[in-house]
């Protein structure tokens, strides 16, 4: 019999953690670029997917959570982000005005084409739904 070396039964926390790291911080990086194009491109959401960014950065490079987070294009949302302050009147009454603005041509367009009532039903009780959300928040 020989005597070969042991090999340890875990790797070390360094070399277990990279990969981790290395798709936490690809998953960043994707959800930055959405991100990005929300802020463009209105109907796509951005304050979602820099929350999600920043939690895996946070986790994986936290020196890529700051520069996202000093960005001039992101500066504005990590403002309303890092404030605990309700949402101003103003916001709250825009976005309610834009929200039923959508559904209401959504819904005429969904019952001119003959889709069912509980179709276009639906994305009514959705509204009502989204602007009890905005009015408690």
């Amino acid at each position: 019999m020989t005597n070969l070396p042991v090999r340890p039964t875990s790797c070390p926390r360094s070399v277990v953690s990279q990969p981790r790291r290395w798709a936490l911080a690809a998953v960043g990086l994707a959800c930055v670029g959405m991100g990005a194009v929300g802020a463009v491109i209105p109907g796509l959401p951005t304050t979602i997917f820099l929350i999600v960014a920043c939690w895996c950065f946070a986790r994986s490079c936290p020196w890529i959570e700051d520069r996202v987070r000093r960005f001039p294009l992101f500066a504005p949302f990590f403002q309303i982000i890092d404030q605990r302050d309700r949402m101003p009147a103003r916001a709250k009454v825009v976005s309610i005005a834009m929200m039923w603005l959508g559904i209401a041509v959504s819904s005429y367009l969904l019952m001119e084409r003959g889709y069912y009532p509980a179709v276009w039903g639906s994305v009514i009780a959705c509204g009502f739904i989204g602007t009890v959300a905005i009015i408690r928040y």
